[in-house]
């Protein structure tokens, strides 16, 4: 929902050139992100950082997988954007309880009349 939130606000304000980062208030990294969902699902999650032998290291522990913090300000400043999920924690909860926004009908007919 915050991601179409974010497109149908750029399109009703175009600023040629701008990039916008989506994403939400709570920078986390992978493992964080992945143990939140299987604690939220009770699914079991592959390990991301269980050290193994040298043959079949995981990458995530030996740091090959990077990961960036990013800002969201522009989304927020500029478009006036106000984020109905502000945590990935929120998210993914509203998901596992059902939510599939931005996939109404009535989201979807939006996109439309814009387009």
């Amino acid at each position: 929902a915050d991601v179409c939130a974010v497109l149908k606000a750029s399109m009703l304000a175009p600023q040629p050139g701008s990039v916008y980062c989506v994403v939400d208030d709570d920078p986390a990294g992978r493992k964080e992100v992945m143990q939140f969902v299987q604690e939220l699902t009770a699914l079991e999650v592959p390990e991301l950082a269980k050290k193994k032998d040298k043959e079949t290291r995981d990458d995530w522990e030996d740091g090959v997988v990077e990961e960036k913090r990013v800002l969201n300000a522009a989304i927020k400043d500029r478009l006036g954007v106000e984020l109905q999920f502000p945590s990935y924690k929120q998210g993914l909860t509203a998901i596992a309880e059902g939510d599939i926004l931005p996939f109404e009908k009535s989201v979807l007919e939006g996109f439309v009349k814009l387009l």
